[in-house]
């Protein structure tokens, strides 16, 4: 197969790390409050996308700065969609680590126990962003989203995860 990068099937853009707040803090060196920074950039990068005209967009996550397991992470999810609906296309959505989780596994550095990947904080991924895992199709491509944070975790759900990837 022969690629034409003259005529391409579609465009698509990627974003990734907006660390979304709803919490109004100082940035370290006092100058501004951050959660107004981050939504403001956030309005501007979503401007520049809508102005390139993709066909859709994939966040790859680090969606929200607040962890599932701290009491704002469901403001901050409410203030990331309601930010992006001005994007003039659909938008997929990729879980991080922030969104979602740490995985814990002997190799990694140590991380603390109330930032790891757990039933719970899959659980809140889901009822704030929807599926930790899919597939949609578009322009003749399947695109494969999946939950990165669960490989090599050991969790149940990564073989859920497996499954589900070599049906797909």
């Amino acid at each position: 197969m022969t690629v034409d990068i003259e005529h391409p099937l579609f465009s698509f853009a990627i974003v990734a790390d907006t660390h979304i707040t709803d919490e109004e803090g100082l940035a370290i060196d006092g100058s501004h409050k951050t959660g107004e920074k981050v939504a403001g950039m956030y309005r501007d990068l979503i401007q520049r996308v809508n102005d390139m005209h993709p066909e859709f967009v994939v966040h790859l996550g680090d969606i929200t700065h607040p962890t599932p397991t701290e009491p704002d992470y469901g403001d901050a999810a409410l203030a990331f969609h309601k930010a992006s609906e001005i994007f003039s296309m659909p938008y997929y959505l990729v879980p991080g680590n922030h969104d979602i989780g740490e995985k814990i596994h002997p190799a990694l550095p140590c991380i603390d126990e109330e930032v790891s990947i757990t039933k719970r904080t899959i659980g809140s991924y889901e009822q704030h962003f929807g599926q930790q895992r899919y597939s949609f199709q578009h322009g003749g491509c399947l695109f494969i989203v999946i939950n990165t944070m669960l490989m090599n975790s050991g969790l149940e759900e990564e073989g859920d995860q497996w499954a589900w990837l070599e049906q797909t």
